[in-house]
């Protein structure tokens, strides 16, 4: 169930201001208040709050008995105001924000909650990306943070994804459609879709069964998601970088006291796993407690949102 909490007085980082913005948010396992731990998750771009129990997105991870164990943490999890979820849309206003701007609303709010410290803050591809600029804003509010198949910065590569996803999405009708079947290009594999498809055909539809696929995601978004929503979540996608404003990648974790640990795919075409090796080894040459885990398999990026036995193993031991 959605509860809200309100944030008075709040400029982004573009100047923007607004005198009061409400959070939506859902706790799960044991009640804010108590003395159990309190675990934060940053959804993913098309994530919402529901992370676990009926529908919950990441249940692979979060459920009694689990790595994030419900019946030891607190678990809290906020919307990204303009994700829909709760019916509020950003419309136009989308560029006022950036992530660093999200990250920092997620964690005034959980102030406000009355949380005095994160035992972690994870999350997955966006929600990895606003745990990193959480760490460069609040360089101790995390005992750790977990990134899972995201970055500190957008790369080239994902500014460019975003920007054809843009360029879709201005045509207005159907634009969402044929960015969500693009992008899903770029969350699996090459490989994960010869062992899906094998060149079969869909005989109902007279298409190959990649192109059905294809169809059916862009389909599925379109029933539970705002073309503005999606707009936002791409345009916050693209505005990641912990450096800004702040010289550069080591000034900016100098600060940092939580422990940080990253978990790469191997096949992901989106986050790239060797961009979260340098990056630990320039956390390991800062002398920061850095640890770098990688997830194997042919799925990509969506890896995360699959391979669940693999990814309880790698994270078992920081909870």
């Amino acid at each position: 169930m959605l509860s809200y909490v309100e944030i008075n007085g709040f400029t982004t980082s573009t100047g923007a201001f607004y005198p009061s913005l409400r959070l939506s948010y859902e706790v799960f396992g044991r009640p804010l208040g108590s003395p159990a731990p309190v675990v934060m998750v940053c959804h993913a771009l098309t994530g919402n709050s529901n992370v676990c129990g009926q529908d919950g997105w990441w249940n692979g991870l979060i459920s009694p008995a689990n790595v994030v164990d419900t019946d030891k943490y607190c678990v809290l999890c906020f919307n990204i105001p303009g994700n829909g979820y709760d019916g509020f849309l950003l419309g136009d206003r989308y560029t006022d924000f950036t992530a660093r701007d999200i990250a920092r609303l997620f964690v005034e709010g959980a102030k406000k909650l009355g949380v005095g410290r994160l035992h972690t803050m994870i999350g997955g591809s966006l929600g990895a990306c606003l745990v990193w600029e959480a760490l460069a804003e609040y360089p101790d509010f995390a005992a750790q943070g977990v990134a899972v198949a995201g970055d500190w910065k957008s790369t080239d590569w994902v500014m460019g994804l975003s920007s054809v996803q843009m360029s879709m999405l201005a045509r207005g009708d159907g634009g969402m459609y044929d960015a969500r079947m693009m992008t899903m290009l770029f969350f699996r594999t090459p490989q994960s879709f010869r062992d899906k498809f094998s060149r079969t055909e869909n005989t109902d539809l007279g298409v190959p069964n990649v192109t059905s696929w294809l169809m059916h995601h862009g389909d599925k978004l379109s029933g539970r998601f705002s073309p503005d929503a999606y707009r936002l979540m791409t345009h916050l996608i693209s505005t990641v970088d912990i450096s800004r404003g702040r010289g550069s990648f080591e000034t900016a974790v100098g600060p940092v006291r939580s422990r940080i640990v990253q978990v790469g795919i191997d096949s992901d075409m989106y986050f790239q796993a060797y961009e979260n090796e340098e990056t630990h080894r320039a956390l390991i040459a800062m002398g920061k407690d850095s640890h770098y885990l990688e997830l194997k398999t042919p799925h990509g990026h969506d890896g995360f949102l699959i391979e669940f036995r693999q990814l309880q193993d790698l994270l078992r031991p920081f909870f």
